[in-house]
């Protein structure tokens, strides 16, 4: 019986193994450690003090994730800058928020919900209300499911995984968690329920003085014509042009020298 058993645990560790270093070997995956802590309302907050290590074939990028939980050296700032992971900077080592100064807030996947949950929670946080906010756009936001984080039962075990290190650095987690994440993706766009959870933050934004600068990855807003229309005749978005950019070795449409032309294009404007 023990034998049995013995031999079915040594043959699963033999398969596990030998599964990984041949993904690793013919289809390498990218690798993000450590990740975040799940958070009510929020959604996901960078651990801080931490060094977060972001690598696949090829490249590799240290983001030091400061006592706040926000990426960079910036602690507090008149200007804040929400987004995802264009505006995070994954595969860079310098975000734009960084080049002006910023809060840099933005999460990796996070969509509107997240972004402007974690701006008001922020500002009850720190009693602290600042100047300007910056938002970044991408097409992907349109097809966020639009849920925030609330505990429940799977909480303990979704931040379980997010702590492992053992799953985060396997690359045949990761490979299985990719195939499981582009069959969930929505093929339905959310732009009407986009533009009006936009437009209440950016009325709510204007009764306390706060300017809300928008700003896209490569013209991306043009792709959905109600966005666009709301956002060239209200008086409380200002749309930035930033142009289109060169991507990143690690993958994402802004790389090194796109965050530098972002900061230079919004610093014309602030």
């Amino acid at each position: 019986m023990w034998k049995k058993l013995l031999l079915v645990i040594v043959s699963i560790i033999i398969g596990f193994v030998s599964t990984e270093l041949l993904i690793r070997t013919f289809s390498p995956q990218r690798i993000l450690y450590p990740k975040w802590n799940l958070v009510n309302v929020v959604g996901r907050e960078h651990k801080p003090d931490t060094i977060m290590i972001h690598s696949g074939p090829g490249w590799e990028y240290e983001y030091s994730i400061n006592p706040l939980g926000h990426r960079g050296d910036t602690l507090l700032s008149k200007i804040w800058c929400i987004g995802d992971s264009y505006c995070f900077g994954y595969g860079v080592d310098t975000a734009y928020a960084d080049y002006i100064g910023a809060v840099n807030m933005g999460v990796g996947g996070d969509g509107l919900p997240q972004e402007t949950s974690r701006f008001l929670t922020y500002m009850q946080r720190y009693s602290y209300a600042p100047e300007v906010c910056i938002l970044q756009f991408c097409s992907n936001d349109m097809y966020d499911p639009y849920l925030l984080v609330d505990p429940d039962s799977t909480t303990e075990f979704k931040q379980w995984i997010a702590d492992s290190e053992l799953l985060q650095k396997s690359h045949t987690y990761k490979l299985v968690q990719s195939i499981s994440v582009s069959s969930k993706e929505s093929a339905t766009s959310f732009e009407r329920e986009y533009c009006a959870m936009l437009d209440t933050f950016s009325l709510y934004l204007d009764h306390n003085n706060i300017r809300l600068l928008f700003i896209d990855v490569n013209y991306q807003s043009l792709q959905f014509p109600m966005l666009r229309a709301m956002i060239d005749s209200t008086q409380y978005i200002e749309y930035v042009e930033t142009g289109y950019q060169d991507p990143s070795p690690e993958g994402h449409a802004w790389g090194q020298q796109a965050h530098i032309n972002v900061a230079d294009s919004l610093r014309k404007v602030l």
